[in-house]
């Protein structure tokens, strides 16, 4: 096992986020296997982070530090800041692969070309329920997609997966929630994360007219009630007529004409 050629090896790879698997591939395929490859795995990690190379992060991944300032311990933040998306990039693809939909205001917030990171990040996921911490600010929510109670809590995210979009965020690949799935999603109160109606509004504000009936009624088929009735509330108090009444008329078909108060507003 060459360090030099190791640490060579890592500078030029496209990735800044590595796992534990990864880094033993960059000595051999075969390097991980077995009880034994994992103890020399963890000797190389603790070699490369001692020399500054690797920074550890959290949930069993480490960043590359290419510059200087990342290897100062008080810009760690900074540091885990400018590799986000990368990070849960890596965290989504090792823990549900392909399955997964990245919903909530933050997906609105994306269509808008905004790219911030957020303190909360939402995905759904097949069959996923857990939070990741990425730093001290930041964590990933994966979360089960449900439909509602009335419908028996049954797996919603063939609905979900239906209007997802792809959006490359630098230079990687996600998938987006749908405009109609992403407003709804918006408009609910998830752990610790309350309704985002500023959001929604300047999302609509803009594009009211790209937002669709038919995937609107799909979606409060199997969940999001509360959420299109203060769908509904936001268009109307806006004026927007178009909307409220693809909104209205969706309390009244999907929704079981079921007119609850949006709350939160």
């Amino acid at each position: 096992m060459d360090f030099n050629k190791i640490v060579k090896k890592l500078s030029k790879s496209p990735s800044k986020v590595f796992d534990l698997e990864d880094i033993a591939e960059f000595v051999d395929p075969g390097f991980a296997r077995g009880e034994g490859g994992k103890r020399d795995a963890y000797k190389l990690v603790y070699r490369l982070k001692s020399q500054g190379i690797l920074m550890p992060i959290r949930n069993g991944l480490y960043q590359r530090t290419d510059d200087p300032y990342e290897k100062d311990p008080y810009d760690d933040v900074r540091a885990v800041e400018d590799a986000y998306w990368k990070i849960v990039k890596k965290l989504i693809t090792k823990n549900c692969g392909a399955n997964y939909v990245v919903a909530g205001s933050k997906a609105l917030e994306i269509r808008m070309r905004d790219l911030s990171i957020p303190d909360t990040l939402i995905v759904y996921t097949k069959d996923l329920t857990s939070v990741l911490t990425v730093s001290e600010r930041h964590r990933v929510v994966f979360q089960m997609a449900k439909t509602g109670a009335k419908t028996g809590r049954n797996n919603a995210f063939p609905v979900f997966a239906e209007f997802a979009e792809t959006f490359e965020i630098d230079g990687l690949k996600f998938k987006i929630a749908g405009i109609e799935h992403a407003i709804l999603d918006a408009l609910i109160v998830h752990k610790r994360t309350p309704a985002d109606t500023y959001a929604v509004t300047k999302f609509v504000s803009k594009y009211s007219k790209a937002v669709r009936r038919d995937a609107l009624g799909k979606l409060v088929a199997c969940k999001y009630l509360t959420a299109i009735n203060r769908l509904r509330e936001i268009a109307r108090d806006k004026g927007d007529s178009v909307l409220y009444e693809k909104a209205l008329d969706v309390v009244k078909r999907e929704g079981g004409n079921c007119f609850v108060s949006g709350g939160n507003r």
